[in-house]
């Protein structure tokens, strides 16, 4: 063993090793949240009432869970996740959203099992949530990113369409002009041919003959 190895750890304040279980529950990373079978709250810790803006005494035995939801989120959980429960006994991380007083919502994942007494009959449920702002952020972000991505695909392929076009437009274009140039080249080189034939062209080399009738006749 190492002399590292062999020194003893520091001691530690026992504050920091004697926290009490009900102080690692109120102060959780996470809400917690105890309810019976029909969702009326039981327990709740502070982490959740922070986030929810309630007092205590406002929620528990007065309020039940799926009250805290958004109109679609209350739906939802009575006509899937409460069945879910009594079907398979826990569900995993459902996408809801808290509505808060003030009338903002704070988008959350809920995860949830379900008790049942010695008889096996429904006893209570235990729900953590997870507040997901900052995710539900990001992903609205790679949405936007997507679609502007999407967006940006959609354009390229219309000017690809474009300039396919317009390239099939030119070599029409270049096709019919080099055949309309091509034609008045072929009609001078016919004419010249007629003219070659029909023609007749004076050498000034050779003596001009002119006809007898029309030169006077010297007498000798």
């Amino acid at each position: 063993m190492s002399p590292a190895e062999e020194e003893p750890l520091p001691e530690l304040d026992l504050r920091l090793t004697e926290e009490s279980v009900e102080d690692l529950y109120e102060q959780a990373p996470c809400g917690y949240c105890s309810c019976l079978p029909d969702g009326t709250l039981v327990k709740i810790n502070q982490t959740l009432l922070t986030w929810l803006g309630y007092a205590r005494e406002d929620l528990v035995a007065r309020r039940c869970l799926q009250e805290l939801l958004t109109v679609g989120g209350r739906l939802h959980y009575e006509s899937f996740c409460a069945p879910l429960l009594l079907l398979q006994g826990q569900v995993r991380e459902i996408s809801y959203q808290l509505r808060l007083p003030d009338g903002r919502t704070l988008p959350v994942l809920l995860s949830a099992v379900l008790l049942r007494d010695a008889n096996g009959q429904p006893l209570v449920i235990r729900a953590t949530l997870f507040d997901i702002t900052e995710r539900r952020k990001y992903e609205q972000e790679l949405l936007r990113a997507r679609a502007e991505a999407e967006s940006q695909r959609t354009l390229l392929k219309v000017q690809n369409e474009q300039l396919t076009r317009i390239n099939g437009e030119l070599d029409n274009f270049v096709y019919t002009a080099s055949h309309d140039l091509k034609q008045p080249a072929s009609n001078m080189q016919g004419l010249f041919e007629e003219l070659k034939r029909t023609a007749s062209f004076h050498d000034p080399r050779r003596p001009t003959c002119w006809p007898c009738s029309t030169m006077p006749c010297a007498r000798f």
